[in-house]
């Protein structure tokens, strides 16, 4: 059995003032599945809206992702292109699942604000700040192709997997050709279908974390292998000078943290930049013959950055909580309960400043 994917289609809401009303953004992040498929059924091609031949950089996860698209003068924003892929017969039965791993180069809030304001992208239906998410596109029987899916998602992060299924009532001929259309930044690096996939989240062990320490480390320098692939970090290289503007405000003193991240019960730790967060977890046991074992790091939490264009930005406060509609939000209006809990973190653990 393979692992294809761990997380389901997610996206990031950005607040910003320009966001029309009527807006309702993107779909929420699904609940956390663990996805193992059987066998990979690879495209026997795969081609880009240029009619370059991409077939050999989506078969296998090796960093090296399909570009050859051009940037737009917004950060995150694309030429719509497309890779049209042609699995050939239909494999299974009634339905196969499209695995597909990527990266995004998301917009920010200041790309967003501008986005707003320009009259090229007003009116557009269906997108995410400006942009088209990614589509799936099907052969309509004509010679030409429809839309069978407005936004499959996108991957939530660095080489994630979105998992995308497919009935075969949707290919009549019972080939499987497919176009993944969008208007992001965005990058392909393995793509397959699966006849048969195996859910297995009755089969997930949690292990309980044991310590966890934070402490101020610095930034690791950021590689990236060529133009299409994603940056990431080499923590062997690390540099302990500060690169950010700092943040008024209080964050966790350092130390041991433990017991604030034993349950998603609003009790956090606030890191600044260039902080680490050291994790140790109780030791499992190891998987039985013929079995693999595989690990899932699953985090609860807030990213707040300084984008001056980004709501709340010029200072750590006020502290996000769970059930808030809206952000930064009327500190008047907070639950009472809610209002002793982030007085206990101020009074207790939000002691230091940014280093």
């Amino acid at each position: 059995m393979h692992l294809a994917a761990y997380n389901t289609p997610g996206s990031t809401r950005t607040n910003t003032h320009m966001i029309p009303q009527s807006w309702s953004g993107p779909p929420g992040v699904e609940p956390l599945e663990v996805v193992c498929v059987g066998h990979k059924h690879y495209p026997r091609s795969a081609t880009d809206h240029r009619g370059k031949d991409w077939r050999q950089a989506v078969m296998q996860a090796d960093r090296v992702c399909v570009g050859g698209f051009r940037r737009q003068r917004y950060i995150g924003l694309a030429e719509p292109h497309w890779l049209e892929l042609d699995f050939g017969e239909f494999p299974g039965q009634e339905r196969a699942w499209l695995c597909c791993t990527g990266w995004v180069w998301p917009t920010d809030t200041t790309a967003n604000l501008a986005i707003a304001r320009d009259r090229r992208f007003r009116g557009r239906g269906q997108t995410l700040g400006g942009a088209t998410p990614p589509q799936l596109h099907i052969p309509d029987g004509r010679g030409g192709w429809r839309v069978a899916d407005q936004n499959i998602g996108f991957p939530a992060g660095k080489l994630q997997t979105v998992v995308v299924p497919l009935d075969r009532s949707l290919f009549p001929r019972a080939e499987c050709r497919v176009r993944l259309a969008t208007g992001m930044e965005l990058y392909w690096d393995e793509i397959f279908l699966a006849d048969t996939v195996l859910r297995v989240t009755d089969k997930i062990a949690k292990l309980p974390l044991q310590r966890a320490h934070l402490r101020y480390r610095g930034f690791s320098r950021i590689v990236q292998t060529e133009r299409s692939s994603p940056h990431l970090p080499d923590y062997a290289d690390c540099d302990p000078a500060l690169r950010w503007l700092p943040i008024p405000g209080r964050f966790t003193r350092p130390g041991d943290v433990t017991q604030l991240l034993h349950a998603d019960d609003g009790y956090y730790v606030v890191m600044a930049p260039g902080d680490e967060l050291a994790l140790e977890f109780a030791a499992s046991q190891p998987p039985a013959p013929g079995m693999q074992r595989t690990f899932i790091f699953y985090a609860s939490g807030w990213l707040k950055d300084c984008d001056f264009n980004t709501l709340g930005s010029a200072s750590v406060e006020p502290l996000p909580y769970h059930g808030m509609t809206f952000y930064p939000y009327d500190p008047t209006t907070l639950p009472p309960a809610q209002r002793e809990l982030l007085d206990r973190l101020r009074r207790e653990y939000l002691t230091r400043s940014h280093p």
